[in-house]
């Protein structure tokens, strides 16, 4: 493993990790798609919303049915960030170590926690918008967007650095 990353990863690294979290995300996906069933599609919908209006739009547009799996697949999604978190380190940590010491950005390494900080903040606001009366809650919808887009952000990057990783260690 990559010496100087998040501490926390030190004790999740290795084969049982990889796999242990890669079966969490694929257990947590099928748990969440199966009970949001067709409304999945909105929930992307409601990650990349900034304006409180669209926001709504899509949340009143459920039924009482749709709105309370909605609100029981955060107990999954509350989850699934330290499961992708540590997949992605694992991917991370096995593509740095394949490359001499001085081709290695270890620094790549404390970006899957910041994606999971960032979706755990995207997942708060999120859930805090539930109620019925988004009149509350209209100020959220853009921090939520940006909780989201960094998210985004952050995992596009971790995914480019495997990608890069993985070509320079095999030349």
């Amino acid at each position: 493993m990559v010496q100087g990353g998040p501490w926390i990863f030190e004790r999740f690294g290795g084969k049982n990790a990889f796999w242990i979290s890669l079966t969490a995300i694929i257990g947590l996906q099928i748990y969440m798609a199966q009970l949001l069933g067709p409304q999945t599609g909105d929930l992307l919908r409601l990650q990349l919303t900034f304006d409180p209006t669209s926001f709504a739009k899509i949340f009143h547009g459920w039924t009482d049915g749709e709105y309370q799996s909605y609100r029981r697949h955060f107990i999954a999604d509350f989850a699934y960030p330290c499961a992708y978190a540590v997949f992605l380190y694992n991917c991370l940590a096995a593509a740095l170590n394949r490359l001499k010491p001085s081709h290695r950005v270890e620094t790549v390494v404390y970006l899957p926690p910041l994606a999971a900080a960032a979706d755990y903040v995207e997942n708060i606001l999120h859930l805090s918008m539930t109620e019925k009366s988004l009149l509350n809650h209209a100020h959220l919808v853009p921090w939520a967007f940006a909780a989201a887009c960094l998210k985004w952000l952050i995992l596009t990057i971790i995914v480019g650095a495997i990608i890069v990783y993985r070509s320079r260690a095999q030349r």
